[in-house]
């Protein structure tokens, strides 16, 4: 019997329960080669760009300066052909690093965003009572994707950053010392400023972030309900709902709007008296005969080069708590604890046993008491009824491992304790339920019959299932029959054939253990007949338990256990 696809996955959850920011970067980024190579090739961008202005000043010095007129047309000649060299570096590097940055963002948010859903996948039912599917998925693409967005461009922002400043710094210095001293106080300056303002940028942007993934559930709730509200004319209720959920989210827009500008105007304030203080201080200079003409253009320049770095490093303050935010979104779903699970697989059981079970349902709080003892077994067709409540669908999600923090009593696999079985191994290779309500999945009719069953399904029975239930209307009216597509919306397909389809699904899977939810209320008088009589033939070596209220289907049952 294979073990749990997925026993990675627990291990990670468990060393990423405490995870910070830069944690999630080390998992999901700092490991990749790519992202080194990346950043050599931006650095060596960033620093050509350091080169242009030098050897532009170099020419205006040239253009300004009387010499030896061989000699200047000499030197003219390659401080123009060096521009152009460089300018193409930077070209090939610029393309280079784009398309590393595409390859390193896509796959590392993927990562993030498909691990997270998996964890997502294995909270406790409770988790999802009123779950917001439009909520939780804008959270999760967003926050996954902004976390891994933002990590690349800090390791480019700083790295490269810092280089430029720096080697910025030396070349002032060199030129002009005053020049120099002005934009390290403009950088000292831009440091303050984002200190006074890092918490309300970080409070504003959570706000603004949980009000925004409200929004779009409110959105996508719209959406799915479009049938309903067609139906009942509902479309005033739901637009209030909509404007609602505006109403909320633009408070916390303007607010963090308002935030951001502030930010901002300080920061420009800082960056337009350090070039008025520039511009002066090398008018000065060139007045009194210490400074080149052309090098009060490189120095410019370089405050300009230097300035963008500032803006780039002071603006990933801002984004830090952006991003912050996010972080602390996907932390708060990573710190949840995962359904408990236990680590036996099972083989194929001979019987199950119930004995005191009580299940508490999540999302009624209700508290359903069965018969002191259940028991099945392998060669018995087993059938349970009852009134509507009492618990039916209940008994075989329980059973099926699907309530491990919500039941007392004993729940046994061949007297293994079902708190003891690895309860996603139970469901992917011991039982098999067949809902009442099944779902349909895009993909081909045949893909959604073989769901269940993998890869290894048997072919011929496909068609001989597909016969014996009369889907071969439904085949007959596809374009390339068990090939044809179907999908999710079930716009070509009905409720019986559905039904079908989630029965098919089980017997194909052919698991020891089959579990069918009123497998009968939606089928014709022939399908019934059939699944009676496949039903009767699987009894002998599988454990198998129908309920309904269908008298001629619990007629058929050896046992009826009455709830």
């Amino acid at each position: 019997m294979p073990g749990r696809e997925c026993g990675w996955l627990v291990i990670r959850s468990i060393r990423i329960r405490q995870i910070t920011m830069f944690r999630f970067w080390v998992r999901y980024l700092l490991h990749k080669p790519r992202l080194y190579f990346y950043l050599l090739l931006d650095v060596l961008s960033q620093l050509c760009s350091l080169a242009e202005p030098y050897l532009l000043g170099m020419t205006v010095n040239v253009l300004t300066v009387k010499k030896d007129l061989g000699s200047s047309l000499w030197t003219l000649v390659l401080c123009i052909f060096a521009i152009g060299v460089v300018a193409i570096v930077r070209s090939v590097l610029a393309y280079w690093t784009s398309l590393i940055y595409v390859d390193l963002q896509a796959h590392a948010g993927y990562q993030l965003n498909a691990d997270t859903l998996e964890h997502v996948k294995r909270l406790p039912r409770k988790f999802f009572i009123g779950f917001d599917a439009g909520y939780y998925n804008q959270q999760i693409n967003h926050d996954s994707n902004d976390l891994m967005i933002f990590g690349i461009t800090s390791a480019s922002n700083i790295i490269g950053g810092v280089a430029t400043i720096i080697c910025s710094l030396i070349m002032l210095m060199n030129i002009n010392t005053a020049m120099a001293t002005a934009c390290l106080a403009c950088i000292v300056a831009g440091a303050l400023v984002y200190r006074l303002f890092s918490g309300l940028l970080f409070n504003r942007g959570f706000e603004f972030q949980e009000k925004t993934a409200a929004f779009f559930g409110a959105l996508q709730s719209q959406l799915e309900s479009v049938s309903f509200l067609r139906r009942h004319s509902l479309f005033d209720f739901y637009s209030l709902r909509l404007q609602k959920a505006f109403d909320g989210l633009y408070p916390a827009i303007l607010a963090n709007q308002k935030a951001g500008s502030r930010f901002e105007l300080a920061n420009q304030s800082i960056f337009s008296f350090a070039q008025f203080c520039l511009l002066a201080i090398g008018s000065c200079e060139i007045v009194a005969g210490k400074m080149p003409v052309g090098f009060l253009l490189t120095a410019l320049s370089y405050y300009s080069t230097a300035n963008s770095a500032l803006v780039d490093l002071l603006s990933w303050g801002k984004s830090y708590q952006a991003s912050k935010v996010s972080a602390q979104r996907l932390k708060r779903l990573w710190a949840m604890d995962e359904e408990e699970n236990g680590s036996i697989c099972i083989g194929s059981p001979v019987s199950l046993v119930c004995k005191g079970l009580s299940i508490c349902r999540p999302d009624t709080d209700r508290i359903i008491d069965y018969p002191k003892l259940i028991s099945f077994n392998r060669g018995v067709l087993y059938g349970v009824s009852g009134a509507n409540g009492s618990g039916k669908s209940t008994l075989l999600d329980g059973i099926a491992g699907l309530y491990p923090d919500d039941y007392v009593g004993t729940i046994a696999y061949d007297d293994v304790d079902l708190g003891q079985i690895d309860s996603i191994n139970l469901r992917s290779y011991v039982v098999g339920i067949a809902e009442q309500e099944p779902d349909v999945v895009n993909g081909t009719l045949r893909e959604n019959l073989t769901l269940l069953a993998g890869d290894n399904y048997p072919v011929l029975e496909v068609g001989r299932l597909v016969d014996q239930f009369g889907l071969t209307k439904l085949v007959s009216t596809l374009p390339k029959g068990l090939d044809g597509v179907l999908d999710e919306q079930n716009h070509n397909i009905s409720g019986g054939e559905k039904q079908k389809i989630a029965i098919i699904r089980v017997l194909l899977k052919d698991s020891p253990v089959m579990l069918f939810d009123e497998p009968t209320s939606a089928l014709d008088g022939a399908s019934r007949s059939a699944l009676i009589d496949i039903l009767q033939q699987k009894k002998e070596e599988h454990i198998v338990v129908v309920v309904s209220h269908d008298p001629e289907l619990l007629e058929a049952c050896d046992e009826v256990i009455e709830l």
